[in-house]
């Protein structure tokens, strides 16, 4: 990392390059360092670190091999777009772990780099069969008026579709949502 010039201002940003859709395609994103008070637009990123254990994946920054965690990775391989770029400001790549004033800085400036992001975008893990019926059934749920699903017969759709409901219950209590931070990273969006 190259030291902020100035840490209560500047902040970094991730390029992160158009890549296929193919796991053994290299993951290449390059830092931008930009004053947050004329910042391009970007996302932020929200998502969960995990276990300093968990398996680590190596990614091209700034032209040379940097090692993430395995959540992160599945973030970046997802949100990769196949032919543009797409700026987005990564906690764990944007700032210099390293650094204890850039970290105490940056930290600090956490709510003014999510709530000026253009879009927050929240990773709360791997899709699968189960997830994509929860998304289907939100999406259902989201369309419908209170009469479909609970007639004045009193005959209550809910109780009817209980797969539906432990497939959304099961989306709803992953581990990402008990993360403390995600009420700043969410709401200031």
């Amino acid at each position: 990392y190259t030291p902020l010039d100035q840490p209560e201002y500047e902040i970094r940003i991730v390029r992160l390059h158009p890549g296929p859709r193919r796991r053994e395609s290299p993951i290449v994103c390059h830092l931008i360092t930009v004053d947050l008070r004329s910042a391009p637009i970007y996302e932020a990123l929200s998502y969960e670190w995990r276990s300093p254990f968990s398996k680590k994946h190596t990614i091209r920054l700034n032209d040379r091999l940097f090692f993430i965690r395995e959540n992160l990775w599945q973030a970046l391989y997802n949100l990769r777009d196949s032919r543009e770029a797409r700026l987005l400001w990564i906690d764990a790549l944007c700032i210099d772990q390293a650094s204890v004033h850039e970290r105490n800085c940056q930290v600090s400036r956490m709510g003014d780099i999510y709530s000026q992001a253009a879009r927050v975008v929240a990773w709360i893990g791997e899709d699968d069969p189960e997830a994509r019926r929860g998304r289907d059934f939100l999406s259902e749920l989201a369309a419908c008026t209170v009469e479909r699903y609970c007639p004045p017969n009193g005959s209550c759709w809910r109780w009817q579709h209980t797969s539906k409901w432990a497939a959304l219950s099961s989306l709803c209590t992953r581990s990402y949502w008990s993360r403390l931070w995600i009420i700043q990273e969410v709401l200031l969006a």
